[in-house]
């Protein structure tokens, strides 16, 4: 696991890669996924300079639940469940209940005052 450099079989661009919080390695490259992401905000000033509507264009880090930790029963399902019915994929028990995530880059648009 760790980063995906693999963009094959219909991979979105954004996919960063799949990380398993109990894996110390896994942990330390979504360090640095992380950190990459806040000096590209920090610097997007300079570097990117203004998109055509007066934003700016900078970046975001999203995760995704992909495995749970402890199955969790909902107030429709009949027994313990991984994923929220009509959840849209999310998991039950939330972040905190997932032990494999996928981390994705997307780009944030907002407006700032100099």
């Amino acid at each position: 696991m760790g980063i995906n450099f693999n963009r094959s079989n219909g991979i979105s661009e954004s996919y960063v890669g799949r990380f398993d919080k109990e894996n110390p390695e896994d942990m330390e490259q979504l360090d640095i996924v992380k950190q990459v992401v806040r000096w590209m905000n920090k610097d997007v000033k300079d570097l990117l300079k203004y998109d055509c509507g007066g934003t700016f264009k900078k970046w975001r880090l999203e995760y995704k639940g992909r495995e749970v930790y402890k199955k969790m029963k909902t107030k429709t399902s009949k027994g313990p469940v991984k994923y929220k019915p009509n959840g849209f994929g999310s998991l039950v028990g939330g972040m905190k209940n997932a032990r494999i995530i996928d981390a994705y880059i997307y780009r944030r648009y907002g407006y700032y005052e100099d």
